[in-house]
């Protein structure tokens, strides 16, 4: 890794500034420290345009944060949060879980929490849901889309690709792909 160069360097070619009359054209010398170093890194600032009510979700900005919550498990709660903001019942997740609804009422009247398989998935959905609001602006839209076949997808229905991780992980990226305007 190379040291930084902290010297101090002269621009000596700075263009004239207009003219005064009577006053001579100098060339200026002004220092500055060289610090910066390139570390072919973008850091573009991020803007949020609109509010998502499933906010109120841990969601999963660090790594570490969605390790330690996959590790720990997540409560039903969590998928009560889907339910109440997207077009899914509570069949649809505890199918997709491989659940029976009965054993969703059970895990919530005991306060259980799910195996770190069932709760990578379900920080899956989550992280869909936002990334689905801030694609379309509603969970309406979103949920439009997730239930209508998809070109992209072979005419399946992107609903029947979330059931997995790996198929939470392509419509996550197909809703980039969407945002940047690359329909497939």
């Amino acid at each position: 890794m190379k040291s930084i160069d902290r010297s101090l360097v002269y621009l000596d070619k700075i263009p004239p500034m207009k003219k005064a009359s009577g006053i001579k054209n100098k060339t200026r010398r002004t220092p500055y420290t060289q610090v910066q170093q390139v570390t072919g890194k973008v850091e573009d600032p991020v803007t949020p345009y609109q509010t998502n009510p499933i906010n109120n979700i841990d969601t999963m900005n660090k790594w570490e944060n969605f390790f330690s919550q996959t590790n720990k498990g997540v409560g039903i709660s969590e998928v009560e949060k889907l339910v109440e903001a997207g077009p899914f019942r509570s069949e649809f997740f505890a199918t997709a879980l491989d659940f029976s609804t009965k054993t969703l009422e059970r895990y919530k009247q005991d306060h259980k929490r799910l195996n770190p398989n069932d709760s990578e998935l379900v920080l899956k959905w989550k992280k869909l849901y936002e990334k689905g609001f801030e694609s379309f602006g509603s969970y309406e839209s979103f949920g439009r889309w997730l239930q209508k076949p998809a070109y992209g997808f072979n005419g399946i229905a992107p609903m029947e690709i979330m059931k997995t991780s790996s198929g939470v992980d392509l419509l996550i990226e197909e809703l980039v792909r969407i945002d940047w305007g690359q329909l497939s």
